[in-house]
């Protein structure tokens, strides 16, 4: 009898242990309260966000759009982009100038060359359209106003107009219109004659290399007005223009040969740049 234990004595040892790890297994387990809010908070569904990678447009809530629409509108309308309000604003001033000038342009192939109420009414608006360009930081557009009623039927308009465009294009920094004003000033039609301020403009925009630049500056050192009188330099701005296309400048150099302000009378060398 007493062998009869000692011969069950470890398998039943064996079965304790199984049935006491059965029963931690089975044991529920005990979470931190700071945990078990993490594990919910990552669970938690995040609102007014819409991950359009992962998720079909088909099935994308239509309450997450409309949140996601409102949280948009209320942060640009409370944190408007300076930058961006300005650009969209010239933009829509610069296409508004361009409707206005095509307008003019119009009216004036149309109609009779006269001063009518309906011209008036669009040159005012060109004028100010114009102007809020130019405020906007794209001075220029005055220029690109004057320019175009340049065109027009001097019937049409004064030259005043022209002269102001000019001028307020300039005293904004504008790069272009330079020749037109300093011809103003040449001239003293519409403002005071003042030949240095001339001189000056003509300069400048010499020295932005625009268009025309070297003939009328070459004018002044071929006449002594202002600045010393130099035909070599002269000569050397016309030959500049004349390559530019400027017919002007090609009699210039004729009349130089063929006077021999330079060199001895050429009369061949000036009918070559007469023809």
């Amino acid at each position: 009898m007493l062998r009869f234990r000692s011969s069950f004595k470890y398998p039943l040892l064996f079965g304790f242990v199984v049935i006491v790890a059965l029963y931690k297994n089975n044991e529920p387990t005990t979470t931190q309260p700071d945990t078990i809010a993490e594990n919910e908070s990552s669970k938690a569904p995040q609102t007014n966000t819409l991950d359009f990678d992962n998720h079909p447009s088909n099935d994308i809530p239509l309450e997450l759009v409309d949140n996601a629409a409102e949280s948009s509108t209320a942060s640009i309308d409370s944190n408007p982009n300076p930058q961006i309000v300005d650009t969209i604003a010239l933009k829509s001033s610069q296409e508004e100038l361009e409707i206005a000038i095509a307008e003019l342009e119009l009216l004036n192939s149309e109609s009779q060359s006269v001063f009518t109420p309906e011209f008036a009414a669009i040159l005012s608006k060109a004028k100010r359209h114009a102007y809020n360009t130019s405020n906007l930081g794209h001075p220029d557009a005055l220029n690109e106003l004057a320019d175009a009623l340049s065109h027009i039927d001097k019937d049409r308009l004064h030259k005043s107009d022209l002269f102001e465009l000019y001028q307020a294009a300039y005293d904004n920094a504008a790069k272009n219109g330079l020749i037109p004003l300093a011809l103003f000033y040449e001239e003293g039609k519409q403002t005071s004659k003042n030949q240095n301020k001339a001189y000056e403009l003509i300069q400048a925009a010499y020295d932005l290399g625009q268009k025309d630049s070297a003939y009328h500056l070459a004018r002044y050192y071929e006449a002594g007005n202002v600045v010393k009188n130099d035909y070599k330099k002269a000569r050397s701005l016309f030959l500049s223009a004349s390559n530019e296309g400027n017919s002007d400048a090609l009699v210039r150099l004729g009349l130089i040969a063929r006077e021999g302000y330079i060199d001895n009378s050429n009369p061949i060398l000036a009918k070559s740049y007469f023809q």
